[in-house]
């Protein structure tokens, strides 16, 4: 969900799944039906709909969710989370990386500091100006981002969606090429913050994205 021009659609194709790649923007799936002109072979269906609804996409039909850098720019996330439930087939699971708003840090508001920390009437301010006269702010995209979660945030939607278990970051980590290069300069703080109390909200502080399966 929230494909985009489909490089992960593709990269799981060549792979060997069958993927089903959905965005609501026809011309971010234009560049991906380019791409499947040039390389034939790839087990990809390219479907325009809404992330909340998915209505043109069979119930209990898929083995994994992939939703990165998509639940944040979703009005109704929890609309959203309910239909992947209702879209995996029994023990499916889902893979969500979304934003953090314990870290200061982000990626989706620039040159305006810690976005995620501020309160939701400045957010709405910095937002609109950013919609409105700056798009530089925002890269430009029609869809900006409208929400920061945390790990009991994240977590507790995901449980009220339907999902009977989550792991988080911490659980999922084994060695640094899970992950992305900027994250793996905290590497050993990720690996033994379960082992510490308090340790994942510490070095939640430190990771820019939240990433959870259920």
């Amino acid at each position: 969900l929230g494909s985009g021009s489909g490089v992960t659609a593709v990269w799981a194709a060549r792979r060997g799944w069958r993927v089903t790649a959905v965005d609501v923007a026809a011309e971010n799936l234009a560049v991906l039906r380019r791409q499947l002109e040039e390389e034939s072979g790839l087990s990809i269906d390219i479907v325009v709909d809404d992330a909340t609804r998915c209505e043109s996409v069979p119930d209990a039909a898929y083995d994994l969710a992939y939703l990165k850098d998509l639940l944040e720019h979703v009005e109704d996330y929890a609309s959203c989370l309910a239909t992947v439930y209702r879209k995996l087939r029994p023990g499916g699971l889902v893979y969500v990386a979304t934003t953090n708003v314990v870290c200061p840090l982000q990626l989706e508001y620039h040159g305006v500091g810690p976005y995620s920390w501020y309160p939701a009437r400045l957010k709405d301010r910095i937002r609109h100006h950013a919609m409105t006269k700056n798009p530089a702010i925002v890269m430009y995209t029609p869809y900006p981002a409208l929400h920061w979660f945390s790990r009991r945030t994240l977590s507790r939607a995901l449980a009220d969606a339907g999902f009977r278990r989550t792991w988080d970051l911490y659980d999922l980590v084994r060695v640094p090429a899970d992950l992305t290069r900027r994250t793996r300069l905290v590497f050993p703080l990720i690996r033994s913050a379960r082992f510490v109390p308090f340790g994942r909200d510490l070095v939640d502080l430190l990771v820019v994205g939240l990433t959870m399966v259920a």
